[in-house]
Parts: C-alpha cells; structure tokens; sequence
C-alpha cells in the first residue's frame, strides 16, 4: 500500500515537479516520495528553475 503523504507545501511542489516525470500514477507516487527526501530549498529551486523555462504554469 502507497504511504499516504500530507498535502504540505513541500508535497504540493514535489507533486507539481513530479507530473513533469511521469504520466503514471505510481510513477508519480515514485517520484514525490524522492523528491520529499529533498530540502524545501532545493525544491523550491526546482520548480522555479522549471516555472522559469516555462515547463510550470
């Protein structure tokens, strides 16, 4: 059974950083449990760089 995570910030931009990875579901649960192991900073980081290169909207 997937680990359910709490819907925090952190989560949200793992998740939105996450759909750019994958288009599966469990792909996507793969990817934000890696990505949560990450400091907010550096997530953060991430979706800015992307939401820069115009890949998040």
């Amino acid at each position: 059974m997937a680990e359910v995570l709490e819907r925090t910030e952190p989560y949200i931009l793992a998740e939105s950083i996450a759909f750019l990875f994958s288009k599966t579901e469990a792909g996507i649960e793969k990817e934000v449990t890696k990505l949560m192991r990450l400091p907010y900073s550096k997530l953060e980081a991430i979706y800015i760089e992307f939401f820069e290169k115009g890949r998040m909207e």
